[in-house]
């Protein structure tokens, strides 16, 4: 039709075409929607801009999405472009989907026409494909029918929305108060080909009002050069005769009506209060906010686990069951009455162990005593009040775990816990404790042996013997020595370590 129009030198201005070609060279002809490569324009730039790096395109025949022209124009690494056939169905999708999670691009673009859009999220639901941007084109009106709540957070480029910001000059509405005009009378939710089609008359009637002439030559030549404030918003033409710069980006919030896809893009068209939500939540993290209990009592994390607000909650649960609830651990520790034992026994044994080290000390200048040799009758009594310290330490079962547990769901998680040496010098202390007093005591008492063997040998002989304590000295730093080396060989080869095992959660 163009070809026609413009031969004729009739005013045209259009509604229902994105193609350049319709228009080039046509200079009697404009368009209110904004060529193919704009719709995504603000988007595709928008996420660059917020970091994203790969970008992967499958579209329906006759889709044409020129998003190999914007990921180049955007510094995007292009990872993937298939064309996936004529209305192809959710089935036919899953291959592409597919290859798409091993891609993992962080911007996914389907282009198509009706329910394709609608398909394309059934499958990535499917193969739970989650990139951190999902684009729509063409088809963003039906999504929202044919998906629910499941298009929630995912994106689109488009020529119009009923939150996009300006007033017609002709109607005097809004973008929002057209969308609500147009469903009182069609009972169907307005469109951006319905905003285009009232933006169409709107520049055709402010033109003549402000030409005040019907010529179509003059008509052209304004509308050409001249600024239009329409509910599509301030429209002027390119040089091919296309409606530019009306391209914004939405975003599904919830995805339960039309009111949930705000304008996120540029920031000057943006709905007040709303920002894009980049990336956007996996599907465990989608179901997280649409369906669990999560938000009763902390918030949903993008992996789809419940953020507890209070510390001492546990998140139990992934998307549609994650929630907080306060779970305390059992750590299956032993009864305090054995703590009452243990510390009686131990207080016991060092009131026994200072007894008779006192005693011993204020009658060590008896003859009985001195003969019994009260320096070693003295190790005893440390010896043993060593190895009853070892109590102390095999008490202890408060420590922790190796690896740290993960603030919301107590599960252990690979970071190790830097605290955990401390725990692990309880558990050799007492095998050190032992061994010391075990030589200490049993040293004591074999220099104490030899020695009455050495004298009970010369009695038989009728020597005099002399057995000091420097003679028999020999025996408690031999063994000594020897604990210190096995102690210290187990200590560097092979340490025991405190290790706190998870029977079960929940």
């Amino acid at each position: 039709m163009s070809p026609l129009v413009n031969d004729a030198k009739r005013l045209f201005v259009a509604a229902g075409s994105t193609q350049t070609p319709v228009f080039e060279g046509n200079e009697y002809v404009f368009g209110t929607l904004g060529p193919s490569q704009e719709k995504l324009e603000a988007a595709i730039k928008a996420l660059a801009g917020l970091g994203a790096k790969t970008i992967a395109v499958v579209h329906e025949d006759g889709s044409p999405c020129y998003v190999p022209y914007l990921a180049e124009v955007n510094g995007l690494q292009l990872v993937m472009e298939a064309n996936a056939g004529a209305s192809p169905s959710s089935d036919d999708l899953d291959p592409y989907v597919k290859n798409l999670t091993t891609l993992a691009p962080d911007i996914s673009v389907a282009c198509g026409y009706g329910s394709y859009c609608g398909n394309w999220v059934k499958s990535m639901r499917r193969q739970n494909f989650s990139p951190k941007a999902q684009l729509f084109a063409t088809c963003t009106d039906q999504v929202k029918d044919d998906v629910g709540s499941d298009v929630a957070y995912m994106m689109a480029g488009t020529d119009w929305h009923p939150t996009m910001k300006g007033i017609d000059e002709v109607t005097g509405w809004s973008a929002s108060e057209f969308a609500v005009q147009f469903d009182k009378r069609s009972y169907r939710s307005a469109a951006y080909q319905s905003a285009a089609a009232s933006a169409s008359i709107s520049v055709v009637l402010q033109a003549i009002e402000r030409t005040g002439t019907m010529d179509d030559d003059i008509l052209r030549e304004y509308i050409a050069n001249a600024h239009f404030p329409t509910v599509k918003s301030n429209l002027t033409f390119d040089e091919n005769g296309q409606a530019f710069g009306g391209s914004v980006m939405l975003q599904f919030v919830s995805g339960e009506d039309s009111s949930d896809a705000m304008v996120v893009y540029p920031p000057e068209k943006a709905a007040e209060g709303y920002s894009i939500i980049y990336p956007m939540p996996t599907w465990e993290g989608k179901d997280c906010i649409q369906v669990s209990d999560c938000e009763l009592t902390g918030t949903c994390a993008p992996d789809g686990t419940c953020v507890c607000t209070n510390p001492n909650d546990r998140s139990i649960g992934v998307g549609p069951t994650a929630l907080c609830t306060n779970i305390s651990e059992d750590f299956t520790h032993v009864s305090d009455s054995y703590y009452v034992v243990g510390y009686s026994l131990f207080a016991i044994q060092t009131f026994l162990s200072i007894i008779c080290m006192a005693w011993t000390l204020s009658f060590r200048k008896r003859t009985i005593v001195k003969a019994s040799q009260p320096e070693y009758m003295s190790l005893i009594c440390i010896g043993v009040w060593i190895i009853a310290c070892g109590i102390i330490p095999l008490s202890l079962q408060e420590g922790g775990y190796r690896n740290l547990q993960n603030v919301n769901t107590g599960e252990i998680t690979d970071e190790p816990n830097e605290d955990i040496q401390k725990i692990d010098a309880h558990c050799m202390a007492y095998p050190w404790l032992f061994a010391i007093g075990f030589a200490l005591t049993f040293g004591a008492l074999f220099a104490k042996i030899w020695r009455i063997n050495k004298l009970m040998q010369g009695a038989s002989t009728f020597r005099r013997v002399h057995v000091g304590v420097k003679d028999v000295a020999g025996f408690v730093i031999g063994l000594l020595a020897l604990e210190v080396l096995i102690m210290l060989t187990w200590q560097l080869v092979d340490p025991l370590q405190w290790q706190r095992s998870v029977v079960t959660y929940g």
